[in-house]
């Protein structure tokens, strides 16, 4: 990363320290929504203030990647206030390969990109250190960095870091480094779902399904759901007239 990037970022950074509302989330939990997913996790949620890795399964195929991207972009915007402000920082290389992050088209997972600070990174070292930088901040609540994989010595920092401001840390890879250990507080991993016939019927445009299992939990076991994201909400697939549950609360 360039001498002028650098400064950049951390000029961009200091501004919002000086600008940002103290909107931070009351939680300490970032909910789902769906009971079936909440109740599996030992807080209730997701914890705020941890790192959490959200990635595609081993040997998966490169569009296995757009998937869990999407479910990582719900998930930020989750751990959000009104007010606050995220980061998300990609690797140049790997957005080559996967595909560059358009803010705009964020928006259907109920992120505003004009509470997006998106970077461009030269390697994943350089992501890395824009998620610490980020986390320092007290004007940015979430960080998102995309990455081929993480040691335990380098997760351990990024844990430490969100621990110490209580803003959440995620990272976003694909198939790369998927077995690897890391200190992320939980583990993801996601695949296409197909929406059911019944779903279809009702608007499948604007439903995004996903097939995610959370397979590594610090105090819990594993689990797998099959997600829907509609209207900003998580709902847990089941079957019968799940066309008609929709509209209502999340449901598993």
């Amino acid at each position: 990363m360039t001498k002028h990037v650098l400064q950049k970022l951390r000029s961009d950074i200091r501004r919002l320290d000086h600008t940002a509302l103290s909107g931070r989330a009351e939680a300490d939990v970032i909910p789902f929504g769906a009971p079936a997913v909440d109740r599996s996790l030992p807080w209730g949620g997701l914890p705020r203030g941890a790192l959490h890795e959200i990635g595609t399964p081993p040997k998966a195929a490169p569009s296995f990647f757009a998937s869990a991207a999407g479910f990582a972009a719900a998930l930020l915007a989750r751990s959000v206030a009104p007010s606050g402000m995220a980061i998300w920082c990609q690797n140049r290389r790997r957005a080559r390969r996967y595909g560059q992050i358009y803010g705009p088209g964020l928006a259907p997972y109920g992120l505003d990109p004009n509470r997006l600070l998106m970077v461009n990174a030269e390697s994943d070292a350089d992501v890395l250190w824009v998620m610490e930088e980020g986390l320092r901040s007290s004007a940015i609540q979430a960080v998102l960095g995309e990455v081929a994989g993480l040691d335990l010595t380098a997760s351990r920092r990024l844990q430490l870091a969100a621990e110490k401001s209580g803003s959440t840390a995620f990272l976003l890879r694909g198939p790369e480094g998927a077995a690897g250990n890391n200190a992320a507080l939980t583990r993801w991993h996601v695949r296409p779902f197909i929406l059911p016939q019944e779903v279809d019927k009702t608007g499948a445009e604007q439903v995004t399904g996903w097939q995610v299992a959370l397979w590594r939990c610090r105090g819990g076991g594993p689990a797998e759901w099959k997600v829907m994201w509609k209207d900003e909400a998580f709902y847990c697939h089941m079957a019968g007239a799940m066309a008609d549950r929709l509209p209502a609360a999340a449901v598993c």
